[in-house]
């Protein structure tokens, strides 16, 4: 009997060792989509009056948004090339603009083709999720004519 049991051990050994037992993998994955979005709150952003005004004030706050490595860029530009323009047109008071506390630069000469650069964050190790402060700076100036002066800042994200 023992010899039996001794043969039956050592034939289901070699069956085992013979291909009967596989062996496998499971792959399993996901994804998060690309994300980058921008959402702009205007503080009403009166300035007051333009004969007296001298300063800087808090035009916005924008919330960032985006979770790619590779980082991302805020873009401004104004309808008036950085000018509050009198309702005739011909009457204007020039201002600056700083995003996150640091000017923008070339916003004069930004339009919708060719916008100003506000941030560059070249690279993320995580999602970025952060405010930042519009303000506007100007000098007030007592000669200029009664009346409206407008301007529209334009803000937008892409993903680098």
């Amino acid at each position: 009997m023992k010899k039996l049991i001794s043969s039956f051990v050592i034939g289901t050994l070699l069956i085992a060792s013979n291909g009967v037992f596989a062996n496998g993998d499971i792959t399993i994955s996901g994804q998060v989509a690309a994300k980058c979005t921008l959402a702009v709150d205007s503080f009403g952003s009166q300035i007051g009056d333009l004969t007296t005004h001298d300063g800087e004030f808090t035009a916005g706050i924008t919330s960032e948004d985006c979770n790619t490595l590779s980082g991302f860029k805020v873009f401004m530009y104004t309808d008036n090339k950085a000018k509050l323009k009198h309702e005739n047109a011909e009457n204007a008071v020039s201002y600056s603009v700083t995003y996150k506390g640091l000017p923008v630069s070339n916003l004069d000469s930004a339009d919708s083709a060719n916008k100003a650069v506000a941030l560059n964050i070249s690279s993320l190790a995580s999602r970025h999720i952060e405010d930042s402060l519009v303000k506007v700076s100007m000098t007030g100036n007592e000669n200029l004519p009664a009346g409206t002066y407008r301007d529209t800042i334009h803000l937008s994200i892409e993903a680098n």
